[in-house]
């Protein structure tokens, strides 16, 4: 099995259609997952990619307004992410909703819960909920600076000597890391641990492998620390 981690993997549908020509092609037989766009499917690209063996897709969902969506620069909206999933849904392919929490516009606990409530609506397969982490080259970092909510120096410092745990930047202007950490777990909680969830993914459990793989990671969404995107 293959993971593409090529984020223009789907720039465009023919990209994925071409792929799929050069498997046939070949006549290789083997599965593979790819990280991709939702505004960069069609269903027949869908259909031709799971013939195939496309397995699973993990999407850039981030977050769940439409606002949100056109302030991120995502290029798409919940009505062609609503699509995409639908899509993958008839066709049997699993799918994976990337998402972030703490982005600038999330200014209470309440925002977000209202973000994750579309993650839940749009019911994925799986859900990676991380929290925006602040990286220089990017416009969200650039902003952060001109607020004072991240520093370049600090960077420039640690190039110069790379010690080990290195703080990086959370988007800290509404709430802090902690608040931030807790909304997360609440978040995977909720996610997770939906009985309708539990039950569909228990029926598709085919070996005691897969079984105890999501026995463990339940276990570790109950004690989960912070991750960032």
């Amino acid at each position: 099995e293959f993971r593409f981690y090529d984020d223009l993997f789907n720039i465009n549908h023919r990209k994925v259609m071409d792929f799929c020509e050069a498997i046939e092609r070949r006549g290789l037989k083997f599965k593979w997952d790819f990280r991709g766009r939702v505004n960069g499917v069609t269903k027949e690209s869908l259909e031709r990619a799971k013939q195939n063996g496309l397995r699973m897709i993990s999407f850039g969902v981030e977050t769940g307004t439409d606002e949100g969506l056109k302030i991120l620069k995502k290029a798409t909206n919940i009505k062609t992410i609503h699509q995409a999933f639908q899509w993958c849904r008839e066709l049997d392919i699993l799918t994976v909703a990337d998402y972030i929490i703490g982005l600038p516009f999330e200014k209470s606990p309440a925002d977000i819960r209202r973000s994750i409530d579309f993650l839940i609506d749009l019911d994925p397969d799986y859900g990676q909920i991380s929290i925006l982490t602040l990286y220089p080259g990017t416009a969200l970092f650039d902003e952060a600076v001109e607020k004072g909510l991240a520093s370049k120096e600090r960077w420039v410092e640690w190039i110069k000597n790379p010690v080990p745990n290195f703080q990086v930047d959370h988007w800290e202007e509404h709430m802090n890391l902690q608040t931030l950490v807790e909304q997360q777990k609440l978040a995977f909680r909720r996610f997770y641990f939906r009985p309708g969830y539990i039950l569909r993914s228990a029926v598709k459990t085919r070996s005691i492998y897969e079984l105890s793989s999501k026995i463990l990671g339940a276990f570790k969404l109950l004690q989960t620390n912070h991750r960032t995107a």
